[in-house]
């Protein structure tokens, strides 16, 4: 039942709109109404009178009736397997995926306003080797205080006259 009434709806709703769309075609360029009766009419009596269909323009016109009715099926078939929910989504979805691309990382990073505060990490072996020299320095300045204290030894207790 509910597919019924689907096809019911969207079966009305395709055939109103196409049948407004073709009228509106057909008077543009034409004008011809094919709801009027007069106009209906004229091409009955065309027809019964012995009209010929002999111009490209009579060509034209008796293929866009022709043509009507195959868009009308194709668009009908068309209409019904439509997802309308999805269509319904899709301007949603469209800003919701808009809004979300705002807030992901660029894919060029730009790092401003960093100064002398932040310092690079080094790594285990530099860390070492500079651990070393200061070692180093302070055995050399520790040479050299034991060398002046020996100096300066041998000056106080040197021989008094």
């Amino acid at each position: 039942m509910k597919k019924f009434i689907r096809f019911l709806f969207i079966g009305t709703l395709w055939t109103a709109l196409f049948l407004l769309v073709c009228l509106y075609f057909f008077v543009w360029v034409w004008n011809f109404n094919f709801l009027s009766a007069g106009d209906r009419a004229f091409l009955v009596t065309f027809w019964n009178s012995g009209g010929v269909i002999k111009s490209y323009q009579d060509y034209l016109f008796v293929f866009s009736f022709a043509a009507c009715l195959f868009i009308w099926i194709f668009g009908f078939r068309k209409a019904l397997r439509t997802n309308y929910a999805a269509l319904i989504r899709k301007p949603f979805e469209l800003f919701s995926q808009w809004e979300i691309r705002k807030y992901q990382p660029s894919s060029h990073i730009v790092l401003k306003n960093i100064g002398t505060s932040v310092e690079a990490k080094t790594d285990d072996k530099a860390i070492v080797e500079k651990k070393l020299k200061s070692l180093e320095k302070e055995l050399d300045n520790s040479k050299k205080t034991s060398e002046i204290r020996e100096i300066m030894k041998s000056k106080f207790s040197g021989p008094k006259s």
